[in-house]
């Protein structure tokens, strides 16, 4: 049975592009690169791993999409605070939940201009949001909101993360 030449064509074209293309190895490694880095590798590829498009992304697309999680993260726990906040009957409690939600306005404030602030490393000041919270919390009052906290930690390091990569490739580039 003859093998129609459309279909070798296709067929070398796609084993080409899987197995010698630099630009798929490239993507590849940016995200490779992030994921090692890191500081919780199994955070990292259950919510960024998973996803076929981020698989796929390049370092600019892979920022913002870390920036968009970061909001849709910090959106959640400035909710589930001001809930806290008006069910809350213990006044010290109350008084940190306020605290805690002032800080993560602030770090939504930070996040909306975060794909801007890149090269500046502005994004870090979001970051302070989730350390601040928790922070204010200390023996014996546990925080409510830990869980969220740290995974905010962990999105807005990803973003340092890859903001260190841009940096590196556009230094590299300019070499």
């Amino acid at each position: 049975m003859a093998f129609p030449l459309n279909n070798m064509i296709f067929l070398l074209a796609f084993f080409f592009l899987l197995n010698e293309s630099p630009f798929v190895r490239t993507i590849a490694t940016s995200l490779d690169d992030v994921c090692r880095r890191s500081l919780d590798l199994a955070f990292f590829l259950a919510d960024f791993g998973s996803n076929p498009i981020t698989r796929m992304a390049s370092l600019p697309l892979l920022a913002h999409i870390a920036i968009d999680r970061a909001g849709v993260n910090a959106t959640a726990a400035r909710a589930k605070i001001h809930l806290l906040f008006h069910t809350t009957m213990d006044p010290r409690i109350k008084a940190l939940l306020g605290q805690c939600g002032n800080s993560y306005t602030e770090a939504l404030n930070v996040i909306g201009k975060a794909t801007d602030d890149l090269d500046h490393r502005n994004y870090w000041q979001a970051f302070d949001a989730a350390e601040r919270c928790e922070n204010l919390f200390k023996s014996p009052l546990k925080s409510p909101v830990t869980i969220e906290n740290q995974n905010f930690g962990l999105i807005c390091d990803i973003i340092g993360i890859i903001a260190d990569e841009l940096s590196s490739g556009r230094k590299r580039k300019l070499a």
